[in-house]
């Protein structure tokens, strides 16, 4: 029975508690720093860490640590990822650092991707054919006037050609 006296009913106060509790946002900072197994707790609670590298603060993906252990040498994280390579970068809802072991769950995103470009790629390769010949060389640059940039500053067209 939660504090309400209300039998199996918690107070807004205890729901907020037992949300923060869950995602580890409660517990004291014990007096060593983090290290590579607070760093493997992390992603077990969590899941993925959100990337963002122009915080004002700190890089956002060192905040979540902090958060749950207070300060911590960030090159535990880094080691985590780049050294021991448990996590890697993945845009899963906006850039993240996602565990290893979830890379399955993800793939078909990623053949889904590859599919849309490799179609998208084949047919700018079909319309250089037809604007080269009366043209003559064309150039990346004038490609892509043809058409619009994708998410990550390249183009289709450029590609294609």
């Amino acid at each position: 029975m939660g504090k309400s006296g209300r039998g199996d009913e918690l107070t807004p106060g205890e729901v907020r508690r037992l949300a923060l509790a869950a995602q580890g946002l409660i517990r004291p900072h014990g007096p060593a720093p983090a290290g590579a197994r607070a760093i493997r707790n992390l992603f077990d609670l969590v899941g993925v860490v959100q990337i963002d590298s122009a915080n004002v603060l700190a890089r956002a993906h060192y905040l979540p640590g902090f958060s749950r252990f207070g300060p911590y040498p960030t090159n535990a994280l880094d080691s985590h990822v780049h050294t021991d390579r448990k996590a890697f970068e993945y845009w899963a809802h906006e850039a993240s650092l996602v565990p290893v072991q979830w890379q399955p769950l993800f793939r078909w995103r990623a053949e889904r991707a590859l599919a849309t470009e490799l179609r998208t790629l084949a047919r700018w390769l079909e319309l250089d054919g037809i604007e080269v010949e009366p043209r003559g060389s064309l150039a990346g640059a004038l490609a892509c006037e043809l058409g619009s940039r994708s998410v990550s500053g390249t183009s289709s067209e450029r590609s294609a050609v």
